[in-house]
């Protein structure tokens, strides 16, 4: 959208609101609001001259007529991020919370036209048209377009540009960065290192992103400003940083000890894979989301080249429908995910009636297909990975586990054993117990012991009596010895009458 519409406009007009979590730079600085204008005075009158986009970050060049070097207005929309432009239609739709009825309404609309049914998802469409209020009759079904708004500027905006198109002359353009829950982030970069797409890349917080598969692995060095855009990729050029090949996909996936579905989610492996897509991949893959890769296959399985292709597959259809979940493939999980705790007469399911479940990996809310996304088998030769055990645990010559509790249960059965041990010993043939000598004298020496330890504890006792005695003693003199002097007024100032009501009864 931003490619077809907005390439060499000027910026002719800046609102910017002060807000320290969508904007980085506000939040480290002193004071926000000479920030705030320092940015506001660097975007106007800057000219768009090209735009790119890496994993989920994408930015617009800008340049000023007077200044050699350019800056980058990078942004992230996070997860409820969106740009608008005023009397601009988008076939974006947000899927959550509700969004994807907005698809059910318009395939009700189509089929009443048809008049055929043929699908169980068209069903489902007219359910939710019967019970929204839609009519039968009526064959149009009113779907908000994300271009157009009843006022302007929309709800949440965090960020407004007015732009002219050619001259001071020009056509406007209203630009606005919207963001109802502030998840997203707009960063002015500028400096030596940014003035192209490769140092871009390389500076943060873009030098921690990984390769993004929905790029081509060869270089696309053609002016991003010279030819029409129509539709698909704004920005396929991979800047330096190529999608790995098989081999090296491979190795990445089984260095990995996380479950599939969260290190699909590393950005720093796969640059912008988000939940949904993440799920797409296994979906088309048949792979488990709760699947740990490295303890069931090998470097050269055949899940790994399924997998590689599915995510290519999966992130360049994608970009190249721009994102729009109306012109998704009909057999895409995408389609058929959202609405989780929404009450449904039906179960949960796609198209072509597999059933759908939902578990949490990684803390992440995971949509999958149990009937075709199994748990696999171990290969033949694989090694598995034994868990290091627990501080305080040991191990048996098996390998086994022991725990501390197995281990005092054992020193018990031991213990066991060695009583009953002796006491066969200490038998006689017939039967009788025979108590040894030194057990005897034993127990006398352990007898006197006792007695002459009752007889210091007395002592101890006694002795611990007398001193208290004394002491108490003692405390009485000398309260007696400074009773006198309490009466006396010193400096015009008498002792306190805490002090005599303590002194009182000992004086008694």
């Amino acid at each position: 959208m931003l490619k077809r519409n907005v390439l060499g406009c000027k910026i002719s007009s800046v609102d910017l609101p002060i807000d320290r979590l969508l904007w980085p730079a506000m939040k480290i600085a002193d004071d926000p609001e000479i920030t705030a204008s320092s940015i506001k005075s660097k975007l106007l009158n800057s000219i768009i001259v090209s735009v790119g986009r890496h994993g989920k970050y994408f930015w617009m060049r800008l340049k000023q007529p007077k200044m050699e070097h350019t800056q980058v207005l990078l942004m992230h929309l996070g997860m409820t991020g969106r740009i608008k432009l005023c009397n601009v239609e988008s076939e974006l739709v947000f899927m959550e919370n509700g969004g994807d009825k907005k698809l059910l309404e318009e395939e009700l609309a189509k089929e009443k036209d048809k008049n055929v049914v043929t699908s169980s998802r068209v069903k489902m469409a007219m359910e939710v048209g019967q019970k929204q209020g839609v009519q039968r009759g009526n064959t149009e079904v009113k779907i908000e377009l994300e271009g157009e708004t009843s006022s302007w500027p929309p709800k949440f905006t965090k960020l407004e540009m007015t732009l002219r198109q050619d001259s001071d002359h020009g056509n406007e353009e209203f630009w606005a960065f919207v963001d109802p829950r502030r998840l997203g982030r707009i960063r002015l970069l500028e400096g030596e290192e940014i003035q192209t797409d490769e140092g871009l890349l390389k500076t943060p917080p873009l030098d921690l992103q990984g390769p993004d598969y929905s790029k081509p692995p060869t270089r696309c060095l053609s002016d991003p400003s010279s030819a029409v855009f129509v539709s698909g990729d704004p920005d396929p050029d991979h800047h330096g940083r190529p999608r790995p090949s098989l081999e090296e996909f491979s190795q990445v996936v089984l260095k990995s000890k996380k479950t599939i579905k969260s290190m699909l989610l590393d950005q720093a492996r796969f640059a912008g894979v988000g939940n949904w897509v993440a799920d797409e991949v296994l979906f088309h893959a048949k792979l488990h989301p709760e699947e740990v890769l490295p303890l069931k296959i090998k470097l050269d399985s055949p899940v790994l080249y399924t997998l590689y292709k599915s995510l290519i597959h999966v992130c360049e259809t994608s970009v190249a429908l721009e994102g729009s979940a109306r012109r998704f493939p009909e057999n895409w999980l995408m389609r058929h995910r959202w609405g989780k705790g929404r009450k449904r007469d039906g179960p949960h399911q796609t198209a072509e009636g597999i059933l759908l479940d939902h578990i949490t990996v990684g803390g992440r809310t995971s949509c999958y297909a149990p009937s075709v996304q199994k748990l696999l088998k171990p290969e033949p030769g694989v090694n598995k990975v034994q868990e290091k055990p627990q501080k305080g645990t040991k191990t048996n010559g098996d390998g086994v586990s022991i725990t501390r509790t197995n281990k005092v249960k054992r020193r018990l059965e031991q213990q066991d054993e060695r009583k009953v041990k002796d006491k066969d010993k200490d038998k006689d043939k017939g039967g009788v117990e025979v108590k040894d000598k030194d057990e005897i004298e034993d127990k006398d020496e352990i007898k006197e012991e006792v007695e002459v330890e009752e007889e210091e504890a007395e002592q101890q006792q006694q002795q611990r009596d007398l001193e208290t005695n004394v002491i108490k003693t003692n405390k009485r003199i000398k309260i007696e010895k400074v009773e006198p002097k309490t009466n006396v007024v010193r400096n015009g100032i008498r002792k306190s009458a805490r002090l005599r009501s303590r002194l009182k009864p000992t004086i008694d």
